[in-house]
């Protein structure tokens, strides 16, 4: 029997705003309080230009540990990634091109991707958010097609964002619904034992970064 659903996954850094913003689109509710990944997935069918997309929107774990992450539990088969970050978190928003992009292609590379800011709300009081050419510039060196900011807290840009995620998996006709596409067949290379993900393989390297700014930032403080 084929299956006609649509297959969503959400992904990026911990406390960016993901479930809440999940919560907000599935309940037209905000989460007052934070728990971490209250809702595993839930479907919507959303009506465009006539035609009925049945989406099945997949949340992922805030995890700190990854030493049993498995991307392949939930990225295979997927028709769409939502890539998130926090507008007031710029590491976050660095991380979308330094991990999620690449992870996701590794991994599913016949999927469409959409570059999504969280927490729209609070740019007001940070004093160096993410801005929209920003992003605008991260999608072109990625090629990521779209860009949208939403707030969770306001419902700001949910709708809007929702009915871009339809239309892209309404186009993406390279998965079968078995749950791996061909192409993922032929050129991923998790056929056998699971490999690292590219988050634990880059992790090193991250935290190095993040030692050599605060060794940056201190010598600074010295000269000043």
């Amino acid at each position: 029997m084929t299956d006609d659903r649509k297959y969503v996954v959400v992904v990026g850094n911990p406390t960016v705003g993901k479930t809440s913003l999940l919560i907000t689109y599935a309940y037209n509710e905000f989460p007052e309080v934070y728990v971490p990944v209250l809702l595993d997935e839930f479907k919507r069918k959303v009506t465009i230009n006539d035609q009925i997309c049945k989406m099945v929107v997949v949340d992922t774990a805030d995890e700190s540990d990854f030493t049993d992450y498995n991307p392949t539990d939930k990225f295979f088969g997927t028709d769409c990634f939502l890539i998130c970050y926090s507008i007031v978190d710029r590491l976050s928003f660095e991380d979308c091109e330094i991990e999620w992009f690449p992870e996701v292609r590794d991994y599913c590379p016949t999927a469409e991707t959409i570059l999504v800011g969280l927490k729209s709300d609070l740019r007001a009081s940070d004093p160096h958010p993410v801005t929209p050419k920003e992003a605008s510039e991260l999608c072109k060196r990625v090629k990521c097609p779209k860009h949208f900011e939403c707030s969770a807290k306001t419902s700001t840009g949910i709708s809007e964002l929702f009915n871009a995620v339809a239309v892209a998996c309404l186009s993406n006709s390279n998965v079968n619904r078995t749950g791996v596409s061909e192409r993922v067949k032929k050129t991923n290379p998790l056929r056998g034992p699971v490999r690292a993900p590219r988050r634990h393989r880059r992790l090193e390297m991250i935290e190095n970064e993040k030692l050599k700014r605060r060794r940056n930032n201190c010598c600074e403080c010295i000269l000043l």
